[in-house]
């Protein structure tokens, strides 16, 4: 059982050794949805990203400093990451009580990551990990960060039946050198304390992540997550007990070295609406070079 800390080895990595793995990184994303039929409103029914018909914008201007943990030490580590972002896609992920009310234009900035990360040489071989502040939700299969998806434009499942961002913590748990478990608290999807709460209730995540199952070639991940998401406004104080459920199974497989599915099958239940929603999506990916 892993969970001694080597004094040794926590001097041996010196201050100056720790900024040295501190990253700055900058990223720019922009583009145009393109609607032949030229919708009379300019609006592309349905989608929150790209809504703007035929008019080209700037998604995302952002700038990230970082420094990673290493998950598979035998001792602790600490790192942060914290990244701003400035354009169209920020009004979408605003957090109330961060960011909502400053700035009201197309064009918005929003701080979608601020947190601490620590590795815990705690239980198991490879420990557990865990993020505590502002966290882009694990859910799904799509993110905000364009760089990690393989589309410009979000899927419906990305959009309406996943969660965006939390202010929590979460940590993941390594089992084994395969399996991982799942779990965090937070105040809700794109809330905060106080009056940038909806309710006064937390919500929560729990799943599994399995990882090179068949040869290296099958990876899964499920996440439930389970809290009350709608308004006092709205549902008065049965806003705080009237729960939303989300159930996530996503993965990934290698069909050959250079052809990979990926799929994701999402159901979610609201209380409070009395409401379900199901939806899936896929895609297939071929890799042209090295």
């Amino acid at each position: 059982m892993a969970g001694f800390l080597d004094m040794n080895d926590a001097a041996a990595k010196t201050s100056s050794e720790w900024f040295d793995d501190v990253t700055l990184a900058g990223q720019i994303e922009g583009g145009i949805n393109a609607n032949v039929s030229r919708p009379a409103n300019g609006v592309n029914f349905g989608q929150f990203f790209g809504d703007r018909a035929n008019q080209a914008q700037l998604d995302q201007l952002t700038l990230t400093v970082a420094r990673a943990v290493d998950t598979t030490a035998s001792s602790y580590d600490v790192g942060f990451m914290i990244r701003g972002l400035y354009g169209a896609d920020g009004r979408y992920f605003n957090i109330a009580g961060v960011t909502d009310r400053l700035m009201t234009s197309r064009y918005q900035f929003i701080v979608p990551q601020a947190h601490i990360d620590v590795h815990l040489p705690w239980l198991t071989r490879h420990g557990l990990d865990m993020q505590a502040g502002i966290l882009a939700s694990p859910m799904g299969v799509e993110s905000l960060d364009p760089s990690l998806r393989p589309f410009y434009t979000l899927s419906y499942t990305t959009e309406y039946s996943t969660p965006f961002e939390h202010v929590g913590a979460m940590f993941q748990w390594h089992l084994t050198d395969h399996i991982d478990a799942l779990f965090g608290v937070d105040t809700g999807n794109q809330v905060s304390f106080g009056r940038g709460d909806n309710n006064r209730a937390a919500a929560g995540y729990f799943g599994l992540t399995a990882s090179s199952l068949a040869n290296g070639k099958l990876s899964l991940t499920y996440l439930g997550r389970v809290g009350p998401e709608n308004a006092t406004r709205a549902l008065g104080q049965r806003a705080n007990s009237a729960q939303r459920y989300w159930n996530d199974l996503s993965g990934s497989y290698k069909i050959s070295d250079r052809l990979s599915f990926t799929g994701e099958l999402n159901f979610l239940h609201d209380e409070g609406l009395h409401a379900n929603t199901y939806s899936f999506v896929s895609y297939l990916s071929y890799q042209l070079t090295p």
